[in-house]
């Protein structure tokens, strides 16, 4: 009598999505979580490179499937930095480089939206039970300071 086993390994290499702000300033101290479709290692390599090309190296709090940090872009100067992250999974799978760009501003645009305290009035119909809604125009003003 023969007998066999089957073996599976995982070989596949875990994708990352990085959470992080598109623009952000000099002040801001910046939430970034690194979130992978499977369980992480301890290994991590998590650094930016600003527009001068100088390089910052990171390490980040690991919980299961994510890397959270904060970063305060306090030394880099303006324009944009590039945040480069690779992880290995539990089984030393190592992935791609990812990498996410953040324009650092010296101030951020205020954006100011207002919408009119008008409600639509709801009725219903005594002969049918139908909703009937009636349409009202509300104003909007959006004022953007820069």
């Amino acid at each position: 009598m023969s007998s066999f086993c089957f073996i599976t390994l995982d070989t596949t290499a875990p994708e990352l999505e990085i959470f992080a702000p598109s623009y952000t300033t000099n002040q801001i101290e910046n939430h970034i979580t690194i979130e992978a479709n499977e369980e992480l290692s301890s290994y991590q390599e998590v650094y930016l490179t600003d527009s001068l090309g100088n390089r910052y190296d990171y390490s980040f709090l690991l919980e299961g499937n994510k890397l959270i940090g904060k970063i305060k872009f306090t030394d880099s100067p303006l324009g944009f930095v590039t945040l480069f992250a690779k992880v290995k999974d539990t089984v030393n799978n190592e992935s791609s480089v990812y990498q996410k760009t953040i324009e650092i501003k010296e101030n951020l645009s205020s954006l100011k939206i207002e919408i009119s305290d008008d409600v639509c009035p709801i009725f219903i119909s005594e002969t049918t039970n139908e909703l009937i809604l009636t349409t009202t125009t509300k104003e909007l003003i959006l004022e953007i300071e820069i």
